[in-house]
């Protein structure tokens, strides 16, 4: 009886949650489609948002991406990072302003255009309970086997798949919970990877991984940022220091805007957040020689000469 009573309330908490996303109304769109988004005409123009009407969530934001231009934004929890990226992929409108790709305003383009010409990779990563190969295949619903390996050799995969008893073939289990953290990253990576979208957007991509996932994402970074237009979202400052710009926000506000040595040298909100986070001028050495260790333990091969980018 105790267990039918709170399966009934689990049922009637789900029923509501799925009411609400049925319920929704569809995002309106209009004719027009993506031709080749990755020029200077990305980005926002004076955009305000809010999720709750008199609490401003984003304010006047105005933001010129550069095509291939590697962009990250920072700033504390809440600071609107993450709403800014929501808005960009179209999962909010603007309340005032407009956002911009191939100069065009995303209220008038195709959704399903607009998303394919992006991939995310979110903090949580979501995965079906199918087969590893099928939740590759959920970033590109036609491609080949050919092309889910190849995907997955380039974001550092493939070794651990195939060490599976069924290679690609491997139950994931119920949100991917036969898999770690750091496995089921590199799979996100492969399905964000595997359209080749010409903009990526990594939303604290690698926030929740151990040490050694970390490197092997870090490898996969390297191919998935070459030639596209990214935008990254980081607390670990460490993870964008080689970024072409980075945008401080605060409070739904821009307040500083430039390279990481440019915003150093500003000595201002970033330089505080970057003096905290490499307080301990030791801790870095310390924790690369940890994980060099432990690949070495692990008989794994690695460049030592490659720089850490994260280690903090």
């Amino acid at each position: 009886l105790t267990k039918l009573t709170a399966s009934f309330f689990s049922s009637i908490a789900i029923f509501s949650s799925s009411k609400r996303i049925i319920l929704a109304p569809a995002a309106k769109e209009f004719c027009n489609s993506v031709s080749n988004p990755i020029n200077e005409n990305n980005g926002s123009k004076n955009v305000n948002f809010s999720y709750n009407p008199g609490v401003p969530v984003l304010k006047n934001i105005n933001i010129k991406i550069k095509e291939k231009e590697r962009l990250a934004l920072v700033g504390y929890t809440g600071a609107g990072k993450s709403t800014f990226v929501k808005l960009l992929s179209r999962f909010y409108d603007p309340i005032q302003g407009e956002v911009l790709i191939d100069g065009k305003n995303l209220k008038d383009l195709k959704i399903n255009s607009l998303r394919g010409k992006m991939g995310i990779v979110s903090q949580e990563n979501f995965l079906f309970s199918g087969t590893i190969k099928d939740n590759i295949k959920f970033g590109k619903l036609d491609a080949s086997d050919e092309e889910v390996i190849s995907t997955a050799k380039q974001v550092q995969a493939h070794d651990f798949i195939m060490e599976l008893e069924n290679g690609y073939n491997t139950i994931v289990g119920e949100r991917g919970n036969k898999l770690s953290e750091g496995q089921k990253q590199l799979i996100s990576f492969a399905r964000a990877l595997i359209l080749n979208p010409p903009i990526l957007i990594l939303d604290e991509a690698t926030s929740s991984i151990d040490p050694y996932s970390e490197l092997l994402i870090q490898q996969a970074l390297k191919t998935l940022l070459k030639n596209r237009t990214s935008i990254s979202i980081a607390h670990r400052l460490s993870t964008i220091i080689n970024s072409d710009r980075i945008i401080v926000l605060d409070k739904g506000k821009i307040i500083e805007e430039g390279s990481h040595q440019t915003l150093v040298d500003l000595d201002g909100f970033y330089n505080q957040l970057y003096q905290m986070q490499f307080k301990d001028p030791f801790k870095k050495e310390k924790i690369e020689e940890e994980v060099l260790a432990d690949i070495d333990i692990r008989g794994d091969s690695y460049n030592k000469g490659d720089r850490f980018s994260r280690f903090i």
